[in-house]
């Protein structure tokens, strides 16, 4: 079989259908399994894909037991040379499909999965790929493309206010965020692969010991690119294979202090896990002194504005919590 798509699913019953729709309709020259890992939803997801797609090879878990856990579990159940791990915000487009372009005559063209295996097969040396991805207006994702994570680059993208301005500045955002040209395929030398649909071979998953389940689901793609660069394998970016990608859907039902404490936790243990415990040291009191700044100040900025009141409150319990780790 030449592929295997694992997509994990946690209440996103109306985004799981929709991805799952846009495999079977436009996918058809691939020979593939589908998977999917149901994450202890509690809005029917799981039923949703036994009823109307039993030819699912379906995983339930009893509870979410996180991003990396859950692609693992699918991993276990899948046969394929390759594996898609596709999230359940994103949707597989016809063939030759581009923004503004017409698309080429019917069966003549390959599928955007058909693409993405006929390069790694091709190019060995491939441990994992990435697809295009846009959103639904077919804007480029570059935002899901970042400059591989250092400490200079977390004080620049990761400490506020000043993540705000490197987003606007065009110096700061080429420098620390992203400079890739969304048009040109290339090897992913210095930038990171983004988590939504990245394609990995069998071997090289099983070389490096598949997702670190220490890490629930921030930073796992980091952690994917360095631990497959250690094991000797090249990571891929490849323009001509697009996926549209809703983002953040999931997390999205995540409160503040979670997703702080889940994100900055990952972070932490990815730099000490690579780059040593010094680094981990400094990027993890980064986090501290950052939020303790921020507290006073939003505090005083939440008296007027109704968007920040409690934010205050977030970052003290966030400070109380992390200094603990």
């Amino acid at each position: 079989m030449d592929l295997s798509i694992v997509v994990l699913s946690w209440n996103t019953k109306d985004l799981t259908k929709q991805c799952l729709k846009s495999i079977y309709d436009n996918v058809k020259d691939v020979a593939f399994e589908t998977i999917v890992v149901d994450n202890g939803s509690s809005d029917g997801s799981a039923e949703m894909v036994a009823r109307e797609f039993p030819q699912v090879k379906l995983v339930r878990n009893s509870e979410n037991l996180g991003f990396t856990k859950g692609n693992n579990r699918g991993f276990k159940e899948s046969g394929g040379e390759y594996v898609l791990f596709l999230n359940s915000d994103t949707i597989i487009p016809p063939v030759d499909f581009s923004p503004g372009l017409p698309r080429s005559v019917p069966g003549t063209a390959q599928s955007q999965l058909r693409k993405m295996v006929d390069k790694m097969r091709g190019d060995k040396s491939i441990g994992m790929l990435t697809p295009k991805l846009i959103y639904p207006d077919g804007e480029f994702q570059d935002e899901y493309y970042r400059k591989l994570p250092s400490i200079t680059q977390t004080f620049w993208v990761y400490l506020a206010p000043l993540n705000k301005l490197t987003h606007k500045i065009k110096f700061l955002r080429r420098r620390f965020l992203s400079d890739l040209d969304s048009n040109k395929s290339c090897y992913a030398d210095d930038f990171n692969i983004p988590g939504a649909a990245p394609l990995m071979s069998r071997e090289a998953h099983e070389k490096i010991g598949g997702r670190d389940e220490n890490i629930f689901y921030w930073l796992e793609d980091v952690d994917l690119c360095w631990s497959l660069e250690k094991a000797g394998y090249k990571l891929y970016y490849l323009a001509d294979a697009t996926i549209i990608h809703l983002g953040g859907q999931s997390n999205a039902m995540w409160e503040d202090l979670r997703k702080m404490l889940d994100f900055r936790r990952g972070y932490v243990y990815v730099f000490r896990k690579h780059k040593g415990k010094f680094q981990g040291f400094i990027i993890k009191w980064m986090f501290i002194l950052n939020a303790l700044l921020l507290v006073l100040p939003v505090f005083v900025i939440g008296l007027f504005v109704k968007q920040y009141r409690g934010k205050a409150k977030v970052f003290w319990q966030f400070v109380l919590e992390f200094s603990k780790d």
